[in-house]
């Protein structure tokens, strides 16, 4: 299982880099993968909300929670900066999102329980 990457670098400053790697999706397609990236089933969910890192005007807005499709797991911040800020998940997920077409599976219980114990060795490996 893998897990999406939000920002592929950040600056000295620590704001995210510019994807300049990553394509523009026309509207069609941006709806279709904020669905997607809506679907799945969460592995970690919390209420808990993170400063915005392209506007921290905005203050905790960013959700927390994690869902997976049982190939790859994701935060739920993705469709926050897709839907806010227009950065386009990255291109592997993209590919992934589009063979799926657009349909995000549900992972059946062995796929979740990887998805939970690689978010707790994140979290150990993190300090969190």
């Amino acid at each position: 299982m893998r897990i999406a990457e939000l920002f592929g670098a950040f600056d000295s400053e620590g704001m995210p880099a510019p994807a300049h790697e990553r394509p523009s999706l026309d509207d069609a397609e941006r709806e279709a993968v904020l669905r997607f990236l809506s679907g799945g089933t969460i592995a970690a969910r919390t209420s808990g909300r993170t400063i915005d890192r392209i506007d921290a005007s905005r203050g905790k807005v960013v959700p927390a929670s994690f869902a997976t499709d049982g190939t790859w797991m994701w935060s739920r911040a993705v469709a926050y900066y897709l839907r806010e800020h227009d950065v386009v998940p990255e291109p592997a997920f993209l590919a992934h999102i589009r063979e799926c077409g657009y349909a995000a599976a549900q992972p059946g219980p062995a796929e979740l329980s990887v998805a939970v114990r690689m978010l707790r060795s994140a979290e150990r490996d993190n300090g969190l």
